[in-house]
């Protein structure tokens, strides 16, 4: 069961980049590992990146301040415990940028990556709206 692991997380990861770039052009595939060739701009998985990390923790803050999560299967979580509200909340940045990452040259994934930019944005506005709220509903 490990080898099946251990083949799809390798095929993920580094086969298609392999296979667009070339296998033959041993510096253009470093640069691909390493991000540094075009394709999704750099700037925009970090943006993604914090806007998950930005969800996870004002979502936490949130809940702990007496609110209630809307999404039934992390409110399910949430009644786990922290760890599991963490894992499901976190976890999924590094196979995210791996993925990213390993099919950066594919119109779909730029197009994947504008998507889950624009929803987290629209998330975060959403969590930085409540905040204004709770703000101005506090007395001075």
């Amino acid at each position: 069961m490990a080898d099946i692991w251990l083949g799809l997380f390798s095929g993920i990861a580094f086969g298609f980049v392999i296979q667009r770039v070339g296998a033959t052009n041993a510096d253009k595939m470093a640069r691909a590992h390493l991000m540094l060739e075009p394709g999704i701009p750099q700037f925009m998985l970090l943006a993604v990146a914090l806007l998950v990390v930005f969800d996870a923790v004002a979502t936490w803050s949130f809940i702990h301040q007496g609110g209630e999560e809307g999404n039934p299967i992390v409110a399910w979580f949430l009644e786990l415990g922290p760890a599991a509200f963490w894992t499901l909340k976190l976890a999924p940045l590094p196979l995210m940028i791996l993925y990213f990452a390993s099919k950066r040259y594919f119109l779909w994934t730029r197009l994947m990556a504008y998507l889950l930019l624009v929803a987290y944005t629209a998330l975060a506005g959403f969590h930085l709206y409540g905040i204004w709220s709770v703000w101005q509903a506090t007395p001075a």
